[in-house]
C-alpha cells in the first residue's frame, strides 16, 4: 500500500487531468465503476482501488478519449 507522500508525489492536481472536460469525464467513470461493481457484488475497498487505480492511469497517461472506458475496466480488474 502506498503512503500519503508518495500519493501526493504521484498525484499532480496542475497535469491535464485536472482540466474541466477530463473532470467531467471521471465522473461518468467513476460511475460506471460504482455500478459495475455493485452488479458483481464488489466490496467498497475494491471499488474504491479501482478509482485510486484509474485516477494514477489518468494522470500519468495521456489517453484517447476512445480508451477511458478500457481504462476504467482495467482498473477494476486490478483491484480485483
Amino acid at each position: 500500500m502506498l503512503n500519503s507522500q508518495e500519493i501526493e508525489r504521484r498525484y499532480d492536481p496542475e497535469s491535464e487531468y485536472g482540466k474541466v472536460w477530463i473532470i467531467k469525464i471521471r465522473k461518468i467513470l467513476v460511475d460506471y465503476i460504482c455500478d459495475l461493481g455493485e452488479s458483481l457484488h464488489l466490496s467498497t475497498g475494491t471499488i474504491h482501488l479501482s478509482v485510486y487505480y484509474m485516477d494514477l492511469l489518468l494522470t500519468k497517461d495521456q489517453s484517447e478519449k476512445s480508451k477511458f472506458q478500457l481504462i476504467s475496466m482495467v482498473s477494476l480488474i486490478l483491484a480485483s
